[in-house]
């Protein structure tokens, strides 16, 4: 399966800049440097070896 991966620490807002998407995960990981593979249809949040959280894929629509 292809994907990208990135590692982005977690803000105070509990939230993280995905490709000029903006997504909130859990208080829990706040302040947290988590592994993200980016796939095609989800983004999977990683703390070390241990999967998080999973949240569905968010594309921007091309402006008219």
């Amino acid at each position: 399966m292809d994907y990208s991966e990135l590692s982005l620490k977690v803000t105070r807002s509990s939230t993280l800049e995905v490709k000029k998407v903006l997504y909130t995960v859990p208080s829990r990981m706040i302040g947290e440097t988590v592994r993200v593979p980016v796939y095609h249809d989800r983004l999977a949040f990683y703390r070390e070896q241990a999967l998080t959280a999973t949240l569905p894929r968010v594309y921007l629509k091309a402006a008219q």
